[in-house]
């Protein structure tokens, strides 16, 4: 994401490949492996965004859900349609890329 120019975040997606630490979880593919928002350019709107794009892309390559794991901002993905499958940290959750 550019703010006049300038990066401010970033997201990542794993498609067919699990990122190291979810290498025995393969079924939690394609996976949302990354946000990132600068400190400055926060409460913008920009991680939904950015959340949004990602699953657009994954739903444009034909993917139905998407899935990713969190430390500290489950409550971030839950308000914007991520339902929770863990409880344990780290939490796994998944969206669907379904439209009606």
């Amino acid at each position: 994401a550019l703010d006049d120019g300038w990066p401010v975040g970033m997201a990542t997606l794993a498609l067919d490949r699990a990122p190291p630490e979810l290498e025995f979880k393969t079924a939690y593919l394609p996976c949302h492996t990354t946000l990132y928002v600068d400190p400055p350019a926060r409460r913008r709107g920009i991680g939904t965004l950015l959340c949004d794009a990602i699953a657009g892309e994954a739903a444009r390559l034909g993917r139905s859900e998407i899935f990713l794991y969190t430390i500290d901002a489950a409550e971030f993905y839950r308000a914007r349609n991520w339902q929770q499958l863990t409880d344990a940290t780290p939490v796994f959750m998944r969206r669907s890329l379904a439209t009606s």
